[in-house]
């Protein structure tokens, strides 16, 4: 199309509830917009839409059924047939049938995804009311090739279905969000400003880049300092195309004004710099960077791997899951033909839902499968009609779940962390917090994959770099220290925040009985049935003793050594039997010289309602030893000691430990047949997912469908109403008396003049008209309504009165029959004794005048 004739060509996805918003669109158009519009909706194929007939009611623009081929033009409104799919070529519209059922409820981002690739920024998108995700990916095909994007929004007449625009709000691509009637100006608005982009063009007029370069240095300080990103590198066309956008939809003028704005809206160097960072989100985006991924890391990743183990990669910030599916595709590669090849999980997060609900179905349309080659396609995909599914095998390793990298706990024991293009959104201090937290989540040595716009900052200390390019690291060391993770306390509802003293007797007692605990009191602490410690009493350093690695509140990893047995062993019997148990003599050395004895008690602490149960354990220090006396005393002890005591405590010793192997043998196994039967109920889960999800679209679709048909109905009774209403005044009105006889020749409707005429009441309705005492003389009035009944004839006849004075022309005529309705007849009588006098005065012609 010629550059100078080129116009906005809109495509408008709607859906449930989207007649009524369509209407409200069409009708704040005011004006011829210059535009085209495509109306794309989701109707079965099974039934016939009245869409575009419905739509000529709200606008003056032309409105037409689309059909293939047709070439779009300016100031026409094109609507999809019902059950097909649409793409945009070269200004045509073509028309596809093929494709499943399920394709079709994409086909707002198939048409999307299209007119994108086809015109560029001279493309729009308006999601209005619908169910479901359509248009989200569509929306994001054109914001990266700088169309314009619009959502319906509430302040008026709410979208009635709003999942389809909030998935698109949600992407953050949507450049305005509005109520529909407002959409329309903002339109033509923007169409008007497109001739300032042009001259953004080479070879055309450089007075607003020059503009918007002269103040591009005083930009890019703003977002520096706001935002902490330096733009400074940016291409001078790109960075004043971005610009421009954003004040045509200000209404500003100058670069100047648009500076101030900068500065005077945090909010507004925010937009600018997502529309500054908006780039294609394709499969295998950045290629070389997931070339030197497969050829660099997961060969790592896969070395002395067997089919026993499993190799886990998380994805945060995963959004519609291209780069989730990109990564999956890449490990299956690698593992094919591997003889012992890991099991592969790929975890995909991310806090919008609706995002991971288009991540979930896996399908996209053909132009965002531009940089996944013909053979992947064929291996890992399944066309269906003008989009690609992928598949099975592909979609069971991938597991999608929402999750805040801020605010949940991370994962765990993972191999390799890609979050790309996500850490640029953040401030500062936020990428100081996730970074610690992906390389706690990595195992020892594991990979971190960044986007080519980020890098790990400060963290030099826990990443090294592999590939620095390509922006792929490896976390350093062994050490895997908890980060700081956002938390809060909150007073439990229910406890006062001070006990009140109803008296100094009061106050002293507990005043004393607090230092006796405080001094005199043994030292305790309180577990779960985990083993985990829930409290600790003061001064309990002489019996626990934190060891080195990560921090634990494992009671038994805590206990000193010379106490870690005795002390598994009572807490496991006190577990088992419900009962106290007591260990005495438990020698602990504490210094080189230093020993301490300790007796320690384990009771169950008294059961609280609807609260876990708890043990205490409790340490009693019973004396104190030097360590060279103590060995001693011991080589004394052992010198004078019974072989019988000591084989009866070998015995002992040998029965715990052999309880102890089988206990563990038997947790492993449990363990194993545990993990199995969640292995198994996660793939039948994942089954059962998918026929839902496959469910929840089929019903989806059908719901839309009802809706529509519904809103038709709903028009075409208002449409009936308003006939109704005409007929209503046309009876009233008319002088011609006329009545409606069904294939009975029972009356059915009549004129008022029809009540003098034949002498009616309106009672008389369903009675049989020759029945009637009219007052008409026409003997064979019932013979000449039966004949023109069953012959599909008409008959007219002038007929006196039986006044005598007053004569009538009765016209007997049936329904039309190419209407298919039910047989009838229409009889009127109109008044002609005028004429009839006028014929009796003029002198006859020829011969007399016989009456028929």
């Amino acid at each position: 199309m010629d550059r100078q004739h080129r116009f906005l060509m809109v495509g408008i996805g709607a859906s449930a509830g989207g007649l009524e918003a369509l209407g409200l669109f069409f009708q704040g158009l005011r004006e011829p917009p210059g535009m085209a519009f495509v109306v794309i909706s989701h109707i079965g194929r099974d039934r016939p839409s009245e869409l575009a007939t419905l739509l000529s009611n709200f606008t003056t623009l032309s409105v037409f059924t689309v059909e293939d081929g047709v070439q779009i033009a300016p100031n026409h409104v094109y609507v999809s047939p019902p059950g097909v799919t649409m793409t945009m070529s070269s200004g045509r519209v073509k028309v596809h049938h093929d494709g499943s059922d399920l394709a079709r409820t994409k086909a707002i981002d198939i048409f999307f995804s299209s007119l994108a690739e086809d015109q560029g920024e001279y493309a729009a998108a308006i999601v209005l009311s619908g169910l479901d995700g359509d248009g989200t990916l569509g929306i994001k095909a054109i914001k990266e090739r700088n169309g314009l994007t619009m959502a319906q929004t509430g302040n008026g007449p709410s979208p009635k279905f709003d999942s389809m625009p909030q998935s698109a709000i949600a992407t953050g691509l949507v450049d305005l969000a509005l109520p529909a009637q407002e959409m329309g100006p903002r339109l033509i608005e923007f169409a008007r400003g497109m001739g300032a982009l042009a001259d953004l063009g080479p070879g055309a007029g450089r007075t607003r880049l020059n503009d918007i370069i002269s103040k591009k240095a005083e930009i890019c300080t703003i977002l520096l300092d706001q935002l902490g990103h330096d733009f400074s590198g940016y291409k001078d066309a790109t960075f004043a195309r971005r610009v421009q956008r954003r004040c045509l939809f200000l209404n500003i003028a100058l670069a100047s004004e648009y500076v101030e704005k900068l500065r005077a809206e945090p909010a507004e160097a925010a937009t600018l710099f997502r529309d500054l960072l908006i780039n294609v989100t394709d499969f295998f985006r950045d290629a070389d960077a997931f070339d030197s991924l497969a050829k660099d890391v997961v060969p790592s990743l896969l070395e002395n791997r067997t089919s026993q183990d499993t190799l886990r990669v998380w994805v945060p910030g995963c959004a519609t899951g291209e780069e989730v599916f990109s990564l999956a595709i890449l490990l299956m590669e690698a593992i094919e033909g591997r003889e012992s090849a890991p099991r592969v999980q790929v975890f995909a997060t991310d806090i919008d839902e609706r995002a991971l609900d288009v991540a979930r179905a896996g399908r996209y349309p053909a132009p965002m499968m531009k940089e996944v080659s013909e053979e992947r396609r064929k291996r890992f995909f399944v066309k269906d009609g003008e989009g690609y599914l992928i598949t099975r095998a592909i979609r069971e390793i991938c597991i999608f779940s929402p999750h805040s990298v801020f605010r949940d706990p991370p994962f765990s024991r993972i191999d390799l962390v890609s979050c790309r293009n996500l850490l640029i959104y953040l401030g500062g201090d936020v990428q100081h917090q996730v970074l610690p937290i992906f390389h706690y989540s990595l195992r020892t040595r594991g990979y971190l994959f960044l986007g080519l716009s980020e890098n790990i900052g400060s963290h030099s200390d826990l990443f090294e770099p592999i590939d620095r390019k390509n922006r792929i690291f490896r976390a350093r060391g062994d050490k895997r220290a908890m980060p700081q993770l956002p938390f809060r306390l909150d007073r439990k509802p229910g406890y006062p925040a001070s006990v009140p003293r109803s008296s100094s007797v009061s106050r002293l007692r507990r005043e004393a009985e607090m230092q006796i605990l405080e001094r005199h009191a043994p030292q305790f602490v309180l577990v779960n049935t985990a083993g985990d410690i829930v409290y600790f009493s003061s001064d309990t350093g002489s019996f626990l003793q934190p060891s080195a690695g990560a921090p634990t509140r494992a009671l038994i990893d805590l206990v000193r050594k010379g106490a870690r047995v005795e002390v598994r062993s009572a807490l496991r019997e006190c577990m088992e039997t419900w009962k106290p148990v007591r260990r005495s003599g438990l020698r602990i050395e504490i210094e080189p010289r230093k020993v301490l004895v300790h007796t320690i008690t384990i009771e169950p602490l008294a059961k609280r309602d609807g609260e876990e149960p708890l043990l205490l354990v409790v340490f009693h220090q019973v004396g104190e030893e030097v360590a060279g006396r103590f060995a001693e005393a011991a080589s004394q002890s052992a010198t004078n000691e019974d072989p019988a005591d000591v084989d009866a405590e070998m015995k002992d010793i040998r029965d715990r430990l052999q309880a102890t192997i089988e206990e563990y043998e038997t947790s492993m196994e449990e363990l194993r047949s545990a993990n199995e039967e969640l292995v198994s109920l996660n793939e039948e889960q994942q089954s059962s997912n998918e026929e839902l999800e496959a469910s929840r679209e089929e019903l989806q679709s059908l719901n839309e469908e009802l809706q529509t048909v519904n809103a038709e109905l709903k028009m075409n009774i208002i449409e009936l109403d308003a006939a109704n209403e005409d007929l209503r005044h046309f009876f009233e009105s008319t002088e011609v008396a006329t009545v409606f006889l069904d294939s009975q020749l029972t009356i059915r409707n009549y004129t008022v003049p029809a009540l003098e005429v034949f002498r009616m009441k309106p009672a008389d309705k369903g009675r049989a008209l020759a029945d009637l005492s009219t007052r008409i003389d026409y003997p064979n009035f019932e013979r000449d309504l039966q004949t023109c009944l069953l012959e599909g004839s008409s008959k007219s006849v002038e007929v006196p009165a039986r006044d005598g004075g007053t004569y009538y022309r009765l016209l007997i005529r049936p329904f039309d029959k190419l209407r298919n309705s039910e047989a009838g007849l229409v009889v009127t009588a109109t008044d002609i004794t005028e004429l009839v006098q006028l014929r009796k005065m003029s002198p006859p012609a020829s011969g007399e005048h016989k009456r028929e």
